[in-house]
């Protein structure tokens, strides 16, 4: 697997800065100062003009990092309704028990509904989020959204039951969800 290309250029010298590993690449984001306490100064509005080149070429501002994030986690209040997993287990003929989920259910969740932000944003969740000691992680994911990240979470689970109700398998519903929102999905093994 290639390891991921990271070009730091300051706006001011133009010097760029290669970072190649990934605890780099965390460093940078947790410093990104709208993260951070110091927000408003001088040295901050300079970090936030600094550039980052992704590995597909793309080019964002750090300020742009984190525009659906907070460092802190906020006060936990379920976002993910029901019907959302009602109709994961439907399409997928399982007896629904509700708070009991395989962990696949998780993986789709990510799949689905956080791959559709900003590329920044999982990663950058994945990070203020890691996983403890005992392999879960403490809190969920949308506890790190903002106001206008939850906003756009709300509104992607429910593009994603919409369509689920429109569908009769859960490989029918992959293919039209990856063809409306440009996903990529696996063909089915014959």
């Amino acid at each position: 697997m290639k390891k991921q290309k990271v070009i730091i250029t300051d706006e001011k010298s133009l010097k760029p800065k290669v970072l190649k590993s990934r605890p780099e690449w965390e460093q940078l984001i947790l410093k990104a100062d709208l993260l951070l306490p110091n927000y408003g100064t001088d040295e901050a509005l300079d970090r936030q003009l600094e550039k980052v080149e992704l590995q597909s070429g793309k080019i964002i501002f750090l300020k742009d990092i984190s525009n659906f994030l907070t460092q802190k986690p906020q006060d936990y209040y379920p976002l993910f309704p029901a019907v959302f997993y009602k109709e994961i287990f439907r399409l997928n003929s399982w007896t629904y028990i509700p708070n009991e989920r395989p962990h696949i259910v998780g993986v789709w969740t990510l799949d689905l509904i956080y791959s559709r932000f900003d590329r920044t944003v999982l990663p950058a969740l994945q990070i203020l989020n890691p996983f403890s000691d005992i392999g879960l992680r403490l809190y969920k994911h949308f506890q790190f959204l903002n106001e206008q990240g939850k906003i756009k979470l709300i509104g992607y689970i429910n593009d994603a039951v919409g369509l689920m109700k429109t569908c009769t398998s859960w490989y029918e519903f992959r293919v039209k969800y990856g063809v409306l929102y440009n996903l990529p999905v696996q063909g089915r093994l014959l």
